[in-house]
């Protein structure tokens, strides 16, 4: 199975409004929740800027451009992604 079919069909009792981002699949990094205690999805910062950077041939500036303004901007409800920035990228 994949990483999104796992979390899926884990949220699927827990919160299946939960909210995956089209095209990183691969930078599911896990389920968190935040202070109102609703299971989301959350990805890999690290991971998507160099998704950005290999398959959307943008350089790193231009990736991290894009990743603030479309991605972590993204707010869309309760159910939004969490984004996280693994501690040795810091």
């Amino acid at each position: 199975m994949s990483k999104r079919e796992v979390v899926e069909e884990y949220l699927e009792n827990l919160n299946p409004e939960a909210l995956f981002m089209d095209g990183f699949d691969d930078c599911i990094a896990g389920i968190g929740a935040v202070s109102n205690d609703i299971a989301v999805v959350v990805y890999d910062v690290q991971c998507i800027i160099e998704h950005l950077m290999s398959d959307e041939g943008m350089d790193e500036m231009e990736a991290w451009e894009y990743f603030g303004f479309n991605i972590e901007s993204a707010y869309v409800g309760e159910n939004t992604p969490i984004l996280m920035q693994r501690v040795e990228h810091l």
